[in-house]
Formats: structure tokens, C-alpha cells, sequence
């Protein structure tokens, strides 16, 4: 560790493109200024550590594990296998109607109409 004594308005240089300039000292406080390229990052590292601590507290425990949907008393989920063995297989087969079919209205009045000969051909014989 490089240890520097600075004074308010002195500068320290790293690197090519940052500079580290102290801005003032009050109360035991030193307020800096620090000039460096947009694509540098600068971290506080009380927050880097908080955001470190607080993703491993949340991980850690098994309520934190299971916030994701993770149980570790289960084992991982199988694959499911394919629904069709082939492609097209599952085209092979007509699907059954449903137990109860909701129909409109319109629907429902084009089945009378097929209906209606069917049924006056069915009178007619029985006359």
C-alpha cells in the first residue's frame, strides 16, 4: 500500500486517465474529487461489500434458496419426454369433442338447419 500526505487542492494521478484531486479536509473527513474516463468505473466499497454480504445472506439460507423456487430436499425435475414420437404423429389422430361444447348462437342455428331435413325426412317416413 502506497501511503501519500495530500493537502487540500493537490492531486494524485493513476494510471493514464485518472486523476484523484483532495477537495478539502473537515472534521476528520476528506472530501476528493476524481477525474477518469467514462468507461472506468468507480464503487464506494461500503456498498460493494453491503450488495456482496446481502446477496450471499440471501443464497445461504434455505428461505433464500427457496425465494427462487430451488427446494433442496427434492431432486431436479426430470425432462419431460416428447409429446409425439415423430414429427406429424400427433397429427394422426382426430381429437375426441369435449364433454360440453359452448357453441354461439350462430353456430347453434346453422346445427338446427342441418338438422331440420333430417328430422322432417324421419316424420315423413313414421307418417
Amino acid at each position: 500500500m502506497l501511503l501519500l500526505t495530500r493537502r487540500a487542492g493537490e492531486a494524485i494521478l493513476i494510471g493514464d486517465g485518472i486523476r484523484l484531486i483532495v477537495l478539502a479536509t473537515e472534521r476528520g473527513q476528506v472530501r476528493l474529487g476524481i477525474e477518469a474516463p467514462p468507461e472506468v468505473t468507480i464503487l464506494r466499497q461500503e456498498i460493494v461489500d453491503a450488495v456482496t454480504e446481502g446477496t450471499r445472506a440471501a443464497v445461504a439460507t434455505p428461505e433464500g434458496v427457496g425465494r427462487f423456487g430451488v427446494r433442496r430436499d427434492q431432486p431436479p425435475p426430470r425432462s419431460r419426454p416428447r409429446a409425439a414420437a415423430s414429427v406429424g404423429a400427433d397429427q394422426s389422430t382426430v381429437p375426441s369433442a369435449p364433454a360440453t361444447t359452448i357453441s354461439s348462437p350462430a353456430t347453434r342455428k346453422v346445427r338446427r338447419k342441418a338438422a331440420a331435413p333430417a328430422a322432417a325426412e324421419s316424420q315423413a317416413a313414421s307418417s
